[in-house]
């Protein structure tokens, strides 16, 4: 039997053995690191994707850039190559194909829209699309890798093609204004004042002044913010139907 001794009596074959067991070791370490930091990145192109979402439905929410993505596109196999949004007067394009979103650079490989039929929704003279996106996310996985997203739209069509659309519904007629018992209401799920920028439903570029009020905090107006004329501050309606000063 061939057998090699070194000077601290170890055979050659148990240190074949040795390092076949630490190389193993070291395999299996390395792969479940390489795993954790495939998981991470898909945690990290998830979070992003759904930001990426949110901001193309509070682009979308106004009809005059979902016009100028969509307008003319078929209401089912429609397809795009980018979003087209307004800035001021300016029309721009933005996400286009095979650019990526994010740190963690996720492709954007199709948009298409496809018909939507609810017909347990009110939508009057509307109709619905659904606005799909196709993304492929740059992680290891491939099963994973390509995902799919959609976005509700409302629109208007003629002939099988789209006339007007947004997010979160169309304002009935010309006007998003609509006159009420109680006053006017504005029909749109984001309004901006001096800005194209739609981040929140009330989006003002300058400044906002509250005229001094002393409305009752009443269980009706719970987080209400007011400007107190008597104490000259700014107050929220609280839980125990009293007003409490903001930002003290």
């Amino acid at each position: 039997m061939f057998q090699v001794n070194n000077q601290k009596g170890f055979s050659g074959l148990n240190l074949m053995v040795g390092v076949f067991f630490l190389g193993l070791v070291v395999f299996l370490v390395m792969h479940t690191i390489k795993k954790q930091a495939d998981s991470l990145n898909d945690l990290t192109a998830e979070a992003e994707i759904e930001v990426f979402l949110g901001d193309l439905k509070r682009q979308l929410s106004s009809a005059k850039n979902c016009n100028a993505t969509l307008s003319k596109i078929q209401t089912n196999n429609g397809q795009v190559t980018s979003m087209k949004f307004y800035k001021g007067d300016e029309l721009i394009e933005q996400f286009a194909l095979h650019t990526t979103i994010g740190a963690s650079e996720t492709k954007i490989l199709k948009y298409s829209t496809s018909i939507y039929n609810n017909f347990d929704e009110d939508i009057a003279e509307l109709g619905m699309i659904n606005l799909i996106i196709e993304l492929q996310k740059d992680i290891e996985s491939q099963s994973a890798a390509k995902v799919s997203r959609s976005i509700k739209l409302y629109i208007r069509e003629r002939e099988g093609r789209i006339e007007e659309c947004a997010f979160g519904g169309l304002p009935k007629g010309e006007t998003i204004q609509v006159q009420e018992t109680f006053g006017t209401r504005l029909s749109s799920p984001f309004v901006g004042v001096n800005t194209s920028e739609m981040k929140t439903s009330l989006n003002i570029g300058g400044s906002l002044q509250l005229t001094p009020s002393d409305t009752p905090c009443s269980q009706e107006n719970i987080g209400a913010i007011q400007f107190s004329g008597v104490r000259k501050q700014f107050e929220q309606c609280k839980r125990d139907l009293t007003w409490k000063r903001v930002h003290r």
